[in-house]
């Protein structure tokens, strides 16, 4: 812990030098004014306002008529232009983000003599950007509002099913641990890489979500970057009420296996904002309860009893206070608090009652930024956060039954899979990360050397991770039909050095990562319709476990270059490319896992014996792991030579290049090409055992290379382990009118041999290694995601979304009996075996069915009736009435088959409304 501290404390101070956010918290919006005839204006005085934004930002154009106005805080803005002599010209309705600069074309008229005071107000948003390459799609709180989600848990879940080239939490090739999830400016993951803090959709004001492209200062994140900005508050006090509900009594067409039990889910949020000094401090906060109860319907089967309804409660808030203490000065307090609590948890129908699970979560964040216009062309800004996470994983019995649950041993049958008694593992973890960053963004324009934003970046991130875990009973007995098979024994120490110890095991880890970059978006003078952007990032890591052991050390650079070309010199064209290296930093999952002590005896039943004594073997445990010794727990080749190797460090190369034109006012179609090879991802290694050739038993001769029969794991980054994702997304998008539509079509392929984390079955067994490389999970050739809105009239809107994927590969796995577990193939990824387990020649493709959702949603606003600020409307999800299967039982055994285990919600009906005062 003193070692953790004085390396956060040495970075703080590294830190403490000017620098930038990892994601930009303020926005631009910038852009060149013309006369009737083309020729740029000097000297036009623009004014940007808006309601996010405390009094207004002003600048002048320059002798190329161009101009920016920075700092502007995310939402809806409208810029004044105006100059003697000319007609004032307001354009309204420009949304401002934070992934790239919003980009204006002002065409100035000249006043009549008789009509000086003439007065042009345009509604034209921006469509396309021709100064970024950055692949990003972006939604605003009132569109979102209108479209009959899916899901309205949390922002993130907005990816997951609204934006091109997800599946699930993984984006275009990266894992689940890869995304850069971004709350003003903070990075919001766990110390896993995962979700994290739960943005909440009533707070949001502004969210990008970038696939690809990303700058210098985003090197840490393979896969995607969401940058979700909340609502500030304003000047003027408002109350919002949110709410939505559905039941079992609003979902139809149901069938044989749907549940007949009662289920429902609701949710009631109220937001509360306004000044509590006008114009210097104003503040908002929402308050969001939920609650739902998840029927899961009945083993298709027949072989399994039906599974428990789910309860899922949640309690979560978000917050803001602004203090413009300035007007060149401003300092914001966020928070976040979530307190979820999830019963009978576990999906499918592979578990009994007595072996459901439970979760329980405390998560907090806290973070303060201090934002400084130190001149028109200099903007600083520093922020510090800090997050906390605490879970209790364990047993459904511990609610009940608390003083016996974790001594009821977890029984678990191979045929068919089931587990029953109690769950297998009970968990408490605590976890936690300090951030520090700060931002120093400098604006150059001088005829002599064209425009220039520059950028420099720093940023400190610590984290820590305490877990503490233990077996039920500490042992899981398996059974094959009504015959003992095999006793997994767990131990808290390593039972082949020492006598073995039972109860919990504690471990902990820790990290401290630093991360630079520099960048330069420029125009040169004569190429002024131009805008190139060098980078450079700088990112450091070490992650140790909780004997000081370095599991993840190194020092690294990543270079970007980008270029964006406006091909018309109208603003309505972009033509874009860009290369950039990314890297993956490790998480504490990595790291705990090394140092973590739990150590497994797996011994089969002995019919002679009447015990679980022969062909003992062991697994885990502190004797079981090594870091970078592909050839044996001891490092020692054959030969005598050494073959220890130091850590690559996990390197992502992407290429993108793509093309947007607004073909009509307001409407825009493009196209984008993303190229990412994942080269030497964290993959561990099995080194001890020795595989017989058909993989499905030990050498009898000789079972394990160092004589312990134990098999021994090696962190690794293997030139063998690759992934690579190539995709082509088009696009329509129609941000402005009554009609809006984000459209989406993107044919894709991922290959590879190694899925998501750092535990694949690559490298496990040499015999399994051949099935290993293919189509991997994710790998979704077609998909279309689409929103659109229409506003029919003043009271009457309607949304609606739709979604089609192909469906993605399945896997047939077979029992091992050494690993325990259903971990063996007998076709390559994507393929099933066919009826002959060893001939290939009668393999084939086995995929998921093709799945299509398509949601409607009809808005009712009751001001013009009632004068209320009120609104409610009704979602119709599943439109199609379709029940298409969106997972299986994979695991093959003698009974039950291959069955579905997941699918489609069924056609239901979710009622809500919003009332604002």
């Amino acid at each position: 812990m003193k070692r953790f501290v004085a390396r956060a404390l040495f970075a703080f101070a590294i830190c403490s030098l000017p620098s930038v956010a990892l994601a930009q918290l303020t926005g631009t919006i910038q852009g060149t004014v013309f006369d009737e005839g083309g020729t740029p204006v000097k000297g036009v005085k623009l004014v940007a306002t808006s309601s996010t934004n405390m009094g207004e930002r002003s600048v002048f154009s320059n002798s190329e008529g161009s101009f920016r106005i920075i700092g502007l805080m995310p939402g809806d803005f409208q810029v004044t232009a105006s100059a003697p002599g000319l007609k004032t010209k307001t354009q309204k309705g420009i949304p401002v983000g934070t992934s790239g600069p919003s980009e204006i074309y002002i065409i100035m008229e000249v006043a009549q003599k008789e009509e000086p005071d003439d007065y042009v107000i345009e509604a034209k948003a921006p469509v396309v950007n021709t100064t970024s390459p950055q692949v990003v799609e972006k939604f605003d709180a009132q569109f979102l509002d209108n479209l009959p989600l899916e899901s309205r848990s949390s922002v993130q879940d907005v990816m997951a099913n609204n934006v091109a080239g997800t599946v699930g939490q993984r984006v275009r090739g990266g894992t689940s641990a890869s995304n850069s999830y971004q709350l003003e400016g903070f990075e919001v993951n766990n110390v896993e890489g995962g979700r994290g803090q739960i943005i909440t959709f009533q707070s949001l004001a502004n969210l990008e979500m970038q696939t690809g492209g990303a700058s210098a200062e985003n090197s840490n994140a393979s896969g995607a970057v969401m940058n979700a900005v909340t609502k500030s508050g304003s000047n003027k006090y408002e109350v919002e009420v949110n709410g939505f509900h559905d039941n079992s009594q609003m979902r139809f067409f149901l069938d044989e296996f749907d549940g007949r039990n009662f289920a429902m889910n609701s949710s009631l949020a109220v937001n509360l904002s306004g000044p509590i000094v006008k114009d210097r401090l104003w503040f908002f906060t929402t308050v969001e309860g939920r609650n739902t109860i998840t029927d899961r319907g009945r083993d298709p089967v027949g072989l399994r009893p039906d599974p428990p309804r789910r309860s899922d409660n949640s309690f979560r808030s978000n917050g803001k206070l602004t203090w413009q203490i300035t007007p060149r000065n401003k300092l914001q307090a966020v928070y976040i608090f979530n307190r979820d609590y999830f019963k009978n948890a576990a999906d499918g129908f592979n578990q009994d009652r007595d072996a459901q699970w439970k979760m329980d979560n405390l998560d907090i964040f806290a973070g303060l930024i201090w934002e400084s216009m130190l001149s028109d062309n200099l903007l600083f800004r520093s922020q510090l956060g800090a997050q906390q996470f605490n879970q209790d994983f364990g047993p459904e019995m511990c609610r009940e039954e608390p003083e016996v649950c974790d001594s009821v041993n977890p029984l678990r049958q191979l045929n068919p899979a089931f587990e029953f008694q109690n769950y297998n593992t009970h968990r408490r973890t605590t976890s936690g990360t300090l951030e520090f960053k700060n931002t120093l963004e400098y604006f150059v324009e001088k005829p002599s050397i064209g425009n220039h934003n520059i950028k420099f970046t720093a940023r400190y991130k610590g984290a820590r991770l305490e877990n503490i875990e233990t077996t039920p009973g500490d042992a899981i007995y398996v059974f094959d039909g009504a015959d003992p098979f095999q006793k997994r024994e767990l131990f808290v120490n390593d039972p082949l050095t020492e006598p073995g110890r039972y109860g919990w095991a504690i471990s902990t880890s820790q990290s401290n990562l630093v991360q630079f970059s520099l960048q330069d978006q420029f125009k040169l003078p004569k190429y002024r319709y131009l805008t190139l952007t060098p980078g450079v990032g700088v990112l450091a890591n070490r992650a140790e476990d909780g004997l000081g052991q370095a599991v993840i050390d190194f020092a690294t650079v990543t270079p970007n270059v980008s270029a964006a070309w406006d091909v018309t010199h109208d603003g309505r064209t972009s033509l874009r490319a860009s290369f950039s290296q990314k890297v993956d930093p490790g998480n504490l999952s990595i790291a705990n896992y090394i140092g973590a002590s739990r150590t497994i005896r797996a011994c089969q039943w002995d019919d002679n014996a009447r015990d679980f004594t022969r062909d003992c073997n062991f697994e885990g445990g502190l004797g079981g792991k090594t870091i970078g010794s592909p050839c044996g727990p001891d490092g020692i080749n054959p030969d005598g030579s050494s073959c220890l190797q130091e850590l690559k460090v996990p390197r992502t190369w992407e290429y993108t290049a793509g093309v947007e034109r607004e073909i009509v006012q307001g409407v825009g179609i493009g196209a984008d090409f993303v190229y990412r090879d994942f080269r030497n991802p964290y993959e561990d290694r099995e080194v001890n055992a020795i595989w017989n050739a058909a993989g499905t038993d030990l050498e009898p001769t000789g079972r394990f290379r160092d004589g312990r029969n134990i098999r021994v794991f090696s962190l690794e980054t293997p030139s063998e382990a690759r992934r690579r994702y190539v995709g082509v997304t088009t696009n329509i998008r129609k941000r402005e009118g009554a009609f809006k539509i984000n459209f989406t079509y993107t044919w894709s392929k991922l290959t590879g041999n190694v899925v998501d984390g750092f535990q694949n079955a690559l490298l496990n067994n040499p015999a399994q290694d051949v099935f290993q490389f293919g189509d991997l999970d994710g790998d979704t050739r077609h998909s279309i995601r689409s929103q659109a809105t229409y506003q029919w009239n003043s009271w009457f809107s309607t949304g609606i979304t739709y979604n089609y994927s192909s469906g993605g590969p399945l896997n047939l796995v077979y029992f091992n009996a050494i690993t325990g577990n259903f971990t063996d193939f007998r076709a390559k990824r994507g393929f099933h075996p066919g009826l002959q387990l060893n001939d290939p020649g009668d393999d084939y493709a086995f995929r998921l069915p093709d799945l299509q959702t398509f949601n409607m949603q009809a808005r009712v606003n009751l001001k013009p009736i009632t004068r209320f600020n009120a609104s409610v409307y009704v979602d119709v999800l599943n439109l199609l009435a379709l029940r298409t299967v969106t997972d299986y039982q994979t695991q093959a055994t003698a009974v039950g088959g291959l069955a579905f285990s997941n699918r489609q919600a069924p056609f239901r009906l979710r009622v809500g409304f919003q009332f604002k005062y």
